[in-house]
């Protein structure tokens, strides 16, 4: 393909955004990739800075994204490497949403396997900077059986920018993400957010109940599921 200029695409990004796009993004097409799957499961891991804060919480650095979807199949990755896709048209996808993941963060790397013709196989690679999207690509016959995606967006652009409590990212993810919650024509598989260490953990899919209306939500504060 064309070579691109990718920090100038990420540059000239208008729409509104905010750190939670790129996050948004990422579990949107791990929806996708599980599709109908009964067990399907999407958890976004919160890793913080080393450093020690007596008041409150360290800065988040770096956020993973894990499905056990279909993971990267060769049309998968086609699709990846095309600057404005047309593969996710029909569901509202424009085809740079990925490119949002280097407008808030400086790395992003993928792992993944999938199944081509009964054969596991992997998939890494690294989002490039300048003009290839995907660099660094490695591949090959997996070792374990199953399929699924690691998205890691690594070190934060404006540390600043992310909320650093679990149950305020959680308000917000589930706030961008109602859709998915509401529509019958989705199936959304359990989405948990937790942290690194799991000393916390919340499932966004409990936000959703009798107690708070669809139409609040953003409106007033949303009550955990016991």
């Amino acid at each position: 393909m064309s070579k691109l200029n990718i920090l100038g695409i990420v540059n000239n990004i208008k729409s509104k955004t905010n750190v939670f796009t790129p996050i948004v993004e990422a579990v949107v097409n791990s929806i996708d990739a599980i599709d109908q799957k009964q067990d399907g499961e999407v958890e976004i891991v919160v890793y913080r800075e080393n450093e020690i804060e007596f008041d409150h919480k360290p800065y988040i650095k770096s956020i993973e994204i894990i499905d056990n979807g279909i993971g990267f199949s060769d049309e998968n990755r086609e699709s990846f490497d095309t600057y404005l896709s047309t593969t996710k048209i029909e569901i509202g996808g424009k085809g740079f949403g990925r490119f949002m993941y280097l407008k808030y963060f400086n790395d992003v790397k993928i792992k993944s396997q999938y199944q081509e013709d009964g054969v596991y196989k992997f998939r890494n690679f690294r989002f490039g900077k300048n003009d290839e999207i995907i660099v660094d690509e490695t591949k090959g016959d997996a070792t374990e059986k199953y399929t699924g995606t690691k998205l890691v967006l690594e070190n934060i652009k404006e540390k600043e920018q992310l909320d650093k409590t679990l149950e305020v990212i959680a308000r917000k993810l589930v706030e961008k993400l109602l859709v998915y919650f509401v529509d019958t024509i989705f199936k959304v598989p359990q989405i948990i957010l937790r942290e690194q260490d799991n000393s916390e953990q919340i499932i966004l899919n409990n936000f959703i109940n009798d107690k708070n209306p669809i139409s609040k939500i953003g409106e007033k504060p949303i009550t955990v599921k016991k």
